[in-house]
């Protein structure tokens, strides 16, 4: 009982913390501030041999979908010179899905193939990462 009261004491500090570090922030020089990259994320899209280098955010799990189609599916976030990227192409998810966050990456649409009988197509990729 000692030791969830301590935890509990523990994140009630962190959360002061958190609170006291936010109210030390001086409103006029945010005001002032030049904005950074962007944090909204939008789909990646590209064209056909298109590349991106980015940096790997981790993967997540997001409804896709519409309607009763809608499935929970992990996705990949990337983060690029123009902000964040989401995608939910199975290449690319089973390609990134163990890279550590932080790992940049080149990424190159190297276009579409038709798999199976149903005419379902795949997006391919060549997937490199870089050294820094």
């Amino acid at each position: 009982m000692a030791k969830e009261e301590a935890g509990a004491q523990t994140q009630n500090q962190t959360e002061v913390a958190v609170i006291d570090s936010a109210m030390n922030v001086d409103f006029k020089a945010l005001e002032k501030a030049e904005k950074g990259r962007s944090l909204n994320m939008e789909y990646l899209e590209m064209a056909e041999g298109e590349e991106i280098r980015c940096i790997v955010v981790g993967v997540e799990q997001q409804m896709i979908g519409e309607g009763e189609e809608k499935t929970l599916k992990d996705v990949i976030v990337l983060y690029t010179e123009k902000g964040a990227k989401v995608t939910a192409s199975f290449m690319l998810v089973q390609t990134l899905r163990n890279k550590p966050e932080g790992t940049p990456i080149s990424i190159l649409f190297t276009g579409t193939k038709k798999i199976g009988s149903g005419g379902k197509k795949l997006n391919n990729y060549e997937v490199h990462e870089l050294s820094l």
